[in-house]
């Protein structure tokens, strides 16, 4: 039988997806070429690239699907993993208080 989600695990999985989002946001924002540039090429994704533009941010090129694949992967293993770290955690805080 398959335990029913706490709120615990609920705050844990959602702060993976956050982190896992903003870690994305972060390489959009440290790969963005000059306006002025026209031939560089620019990758976004953590901790694959999913998707590649190039000429100064106003195009862009599509997406790599095996690294969105690899990057939603990596989304979902990482928030229940940090789920159960949050649950862990918290157990091991709750029994201390006892």
């Amino acid at each position: 039988m398959i335990p029913r989600p706490s709120r615990t695990y609920g705050i844990g999985a959602v702060t993976g997806i956050i982190l896992c989002g903003g870690l994305n946001y972060v390489t959009y924002l440290n790969n963005w070429c000059s306006e002025h540039i026209y031939d560089c090429y620019w990758y976004v994704g953590f901790p694959v690239p999913f998707g590649r533009g190039q000429g100064g941010g106003y195009g862009f090129d599509g997406f790599i699907w095996s690294g969105l694949v690899t990057d939603i992967f990596f989304l979902i293993t990482g928030s229940i993993f940090l789920g159960w770290v949050f649950v862990f955690v918290n157990s091991k805080i709750q029994t201390r208080q006892l």
